[in-house]
């Protein structure tokens, strides 16, 4: 009886799916790069003509380097001496700092998972592209290129300022960071990712917000007011450093005209393999419980301050739980939320420390 319930109850939802989704006529979609096939572990799809396929493995089956910004929503790749820069939501493609090709879909985020249309990838590497409408294949063909790897003695440091025509200081971008000590091949990758990162970073957000602060600088003048110039400072915090764990806080503050806006990321790395880790990889307990502790601890702070949350704010913990972030001290762990999470933005950074000797 039991298993009868069961199959009613899977033939009644999927009924219920198949009559909320569009189902496609056409064969499944295969993506073929210099040759060879590439195999996502997404299937490829259709959105308004164009194909879709997911961001990694398209710019390295080209023989690209690529870097997901998530702060900034930004894809950039390193192609020879080409630096490719896309946003998502939005359809230029900028090639060494300059528009080569407008998307008529934009790279957007899926089902958890980031999209780009293969002919805007292939276009700003400068490869080519065909369609089989028979067998419904892309084919993309690239250059054979070096792509070359990021410059050690670079920390990925320094101050770069957008002047307006008449010379005035309208955008400041500022980058600086801690290094972890070099006593372990694992430290070594870290500095190097970090530096290469915050150069990244300082990249993306000129090209984001530069044309943004020329254009409210020039209607400012126009309406004789008075113009604020606009700044974003980044900075690494090492935050612990021992034989097992390296941990590193990310701080940005942005200030575009209203109010400096601060968020954190953080980053912890093992040691011994060198990947990221999550606190359920630090601690004893199981995922679960341990994301019961934490979501305890911000209801903790909810219930002793309701007046500083939003009213919602129980209902958009649950919902964003996944936004969480974390990083060691010498001492323990701090888990934090970002401004407009559950809190208002003039609230800043919801954060509470545990201690732990890990």
């Amino acid at each position: 009886m039991c298993m009868k319930k069961k199959k009613v109850a899977w033939s009644t939802a999927l009924a219920v799916l198949l009559g909320t989704v569009s189902v496609s006529a056409h064969p499944p979609v295969s993506v073929v790069v210099n040759g060879s096939q590439v195999t996502f572990d997404r299937p490829p799809i259709i959105v308004e003509d164009r194909t879709l396929v997911p961001m990694r493995k398209i710019f390295e089956a080209l023989g690209a380097r690529v870097e997901w910004d998530e702060p900034t929503q930004s894809i950039t790749s390193y192609y020879g001496t080409d630096t490719l820069l896309m946003f998502v939501g939005q359809k230029e493609v900028y090639r060494n700092g300059e528009v080569v090709y407008i998307m008529d879909v934009p790279a957007q985020i899926m089902t958890d998972r980031l999209f780009v249309p293969v002919r805007a990838v292939a276009e700003g590497l400068s490869a080519k592209t065909a369609w089989d409408e028979k067998t419904y294949t892309v084919s993309v063909t690239g250059k054979d290129v070096q792509v070359p790897e990021p410059n050690g003695e670079n920390s990925g440091t320094g101050t770069n300022t957008l002047k307006a025509k008449d010379g005035t200081p309208i955008f400041t971008v500022e980058v600086s960071g801690e290094s972890f000590g070099e006593n372990n091949e694992t430290a070594k990758q870290v500095n190097a990712s970090l530096a290469r990162e915050r150069q990244i970073n300082a990249e993306n957000i000129m090209a984001q917000y530069g044309d943004a602060a020329e254009a409210t600088y020039e209607a400012v003048q126009a309406e004789k007011g008075n113009f604020m110039p606009w700044y974003y400072k980044y900075m690494d915090k090492v935050t612990a450093e021992n034989n097992r764990y390296l941990s590193v806080l990310q701080e940005a503050m942005l200030f575009t005209g209203v109010r400096p806006a601060k968020t954190w990321t953080a980053k912890v790395y093992a040691v011994q393999t060198g990947q990221q880790v999550d606190p359920w990889d630090i601690l004893p307990e199981s995922r679960r419980e341990v994301e019961q502790v934490v979501k305890q601890g911000f209801l903790s702070l909810i219930h002793a301050n309701p007046s500083g949350f939003y009213g919602d704010a129980e209902k958009r913990l649950t919902e964003h739980m996944t936004e969480m972030g974390f990083y060691l001290t010498e001492t323990g762990i701090v888990f934090f939320l970002n401004p407009d999470t559950i809190a208002p933005p003039e609230a800043g950074i919801v954060a509470f420390f545990v201690e732990y000797p890990y």
